[in-house]
């Protein structure tokens, strides 16, 4: 019996090694630093690139408001200019926007200030609830060929974000997903057109008082969409050699 869940063990660990070892994720932050400047508190590896009052790390997450200036990314560096990226991360809105709303807290840039693609949008919404939405480079949540999520999310709600962009045509393509299970969730797409650029960082916006307010962690940055969300299929692989040898053993005996 010892013999036999040795090797249980055996194949279990050489399937998943063999999954892990087709991911590849760039970087990753749990926000696992003391309260305060996240720039500072993270020994820089989040850097400030635009705005003077601080982007908060607190209890554990980054916390994002319009009514602070400071953009901070993270970055990952590398000639990302004609691949796939994919960012996921928590998302819990808190505050609604002071009018109507309607701006970008997130987004992939380049090594400039400016040039920024895939940007995640929040707007308010009837209720005092939010939408989230993407866009290449649309900077207002009104601006022509944006897309937002069909439905609406609760203030205080943990939601998993997943934003892919796709820089593999002549254009970049951004799409987010809300709380998937796999790559073929629902999914909705910017239409806005934008320019391909060289990537080099994940950032945290605060620059625009129409964002509202919201806590982020757990982030991955990643080139497959596996690396945010395991897929269940990966699961259902193991369990279901599991218990082929499970049946095996038992006919044996």
């Amino acid at each position: 019996m010892k013999n036999f869940l040795k090797v249980v063990c055996v194949v279990a660990a050489g399937v998943l090694a063999t999954v892990s070892a087709q991911a590849t994720v760039i970087t990753n932050d749990t926000f696992s630093y003391a309260d305060g400047d996240l720039n500072i508190v993270s020994s820089e590896i989040w850097s400030n690139f635009s705005g003077t009052t601080a982007l908060s790390n607190i209890n554990g997450q980054a916390f994002v408001t319009g009514t602070r200036s400071k953009d901070d990314q993270l970055r990952f560096g590398g000639n990302h200019s004609n691949d796939v990226l994919f960012v996921c991360f928590d998302w819990i809105p808190t505050a609604l926007a002071g009018s109507a709303g309607g701006a970008y807290f997130s987004l992939f840039k380049d090594d400039s200030t400016f040039n920024f693609l895939g940007r995640t949008m929040v707007t308010n919404d009837v209720g005092g609830t939010v939408r989230i939405g993407i866009a290449n480079q649309a900077s207002a949540a009104s601006a022509a060929g944006v897309a937002f999520w069909a439905s609406t999310t609760t203030l205080g709600t943990t939601n998993t974000v997943v934003v892919r962009l796709d820089q593999t045509g002549a254009s970049p393509s951004a799409t987010l997903w809300l709380n998937p299970l796999n790559e073929f969730s629902t999914s909705i797409t910017a239409t806005d057109i934008g320019t391909n650029r060289s990537i080099q960082a994940w950032a945290l916006r605060q620059s625009n008082a129409q964002q509202g307010g919201a806590f982020i962690d757990n982030v991955h940055i990643a080139t497959t969409f596996a690396d945010c969300i395991p897929e269940p299929s990966t699961y259902v692989m193991v369990g279901t050699g599991l218990l082929g040898l499970l049946a095996l053993r038992r006919r044996r005996s």
